[in-house]
């Protein structure tokens, strides 16, 4: 049995950190919209980012063929479906933690968008997976009667969005510059977000303080830090681990819903937040079990 390495265990941890990360990003967003226009908050929030990655990426930009740039901003429209559709949802609803285990979602459903788009095999744990996450769907849904709540039926929209986000990039983006490309992923919906909240959003006269702590929070920890820590830790750290350690991002959520926002799920949702957490693991089951050292 091999030991894992010093540099593994090292991203390993800072994937962890990661999904932490991320967590927070949806606290930082859900009070920061608070203060300010839902989409003008994601366009203020991509643009930023994006502007303090552009020193590092301004090399590559100019490296780029027509085509190349065609893909990119292609998926940076992508992203911006997913994240309107996103930020709607985390304004309409203070069960963040529900949400997050919707989003979730997204990894099981790539497979099928890449069937669907692409005509690729989807795999065996997929398919096992799938019904488990319908009934946790199932146990969100049911209140009484077969019901999804708008706040609900936005966080699924846009786990279609970001699984084609997942595919179209896969298929077209790897030998696209990453810098470069994660450029126009964050510039783009930030400028389409920054569009369509001046043209149809009421903003304030004034933005208070407090709210512009917690954007700046979710430029810099949510966002600029998670991007370069998961980048970084994606080279060193073992597909499995880091397929599995990734799936813990929706239960931290919930931790922090739950103490910062005071956020009670019923038995019901807890065994339907379980069923897909459940979900999760089954459907990345191969790469997870092929890093196990007796299976190498």
């Amino acid at each position: 049995m091999q030991s894992i390495t010093r540099p593994t265990l090292k991203a390993d941890l800072a994937l962890l950190l990661v999904t932490l990360l991320a967590a927070s990003g949806w606290l930082f967003s859900k009070f920061a919209i608070g203060g300010m226009p839902p989409i003008g908050y994601i366009g203020i929030r991509y643009i930023a980012a994006a502007l303090l990655l552009l020193p590092f990426a301004a090399r590559q930009l100019f490296q780029l063929n027509k085509n190349q740039l065609f893909i990119c901003v292609m998926v940076g429209l992508i992203q911006a479906g997913a994240m309107y559709l996103w930020i709607q949802a985390v304004d309409r609803s203070d069960r963040l933690g529900e949400g997050a285990f919707i989003m979730s979602l997204s990894m099981i459903m790539v497979p099928f968008m890449g069937r669907m788009v692409y005509g690729s095999r989807i795999d065996r744990y997929t398919l096992l997976a799938l019904p488990i996450a319908i009934a946790g769907i199932a146990l969100l849904a049911l209140q009484g009667s077969w019901e999804f709540e708008p706040a609900q039926g936005l966080y699924l929209m846009a786990t279609f969005f970001i699984a084609l986000h997942f595919v179209y990039t896969n298929r077209n983006a790897p030998g696209i510059p990453s810098m470069a490309l994660t450029f126009i992923l964050l510039m783009v919906p930030g400028l389409v977000g920054m569009a369509i909240s001046l043209s149809m959003e009421s903003w304030p006269e004034q933005i208070s303080t407090d709210t512009w702590v917690w954007v700046a929070a979710a430029v810099l920890i949510a966002t600029s830090l998670r991007y370069f820590l998961y980048t970084w830790a994606l080279k060193h750290s073992e597909a499995g681990h880091a397929a599995l350690i990734m799936v813990i991002e929706p239960v931290w959520t919930a931790v922090m819903s739950a103490v910062w926002m005071g956020e009670i799920m019923t038995g019901q949702k807890l065994v339907g937040c379980g069923l897909i957490f459940l979900a999760l693991i089954v459907a990345r089951w191969r790469s997870i079990f092929k890093s196990f050292p007796y299976n190498r």
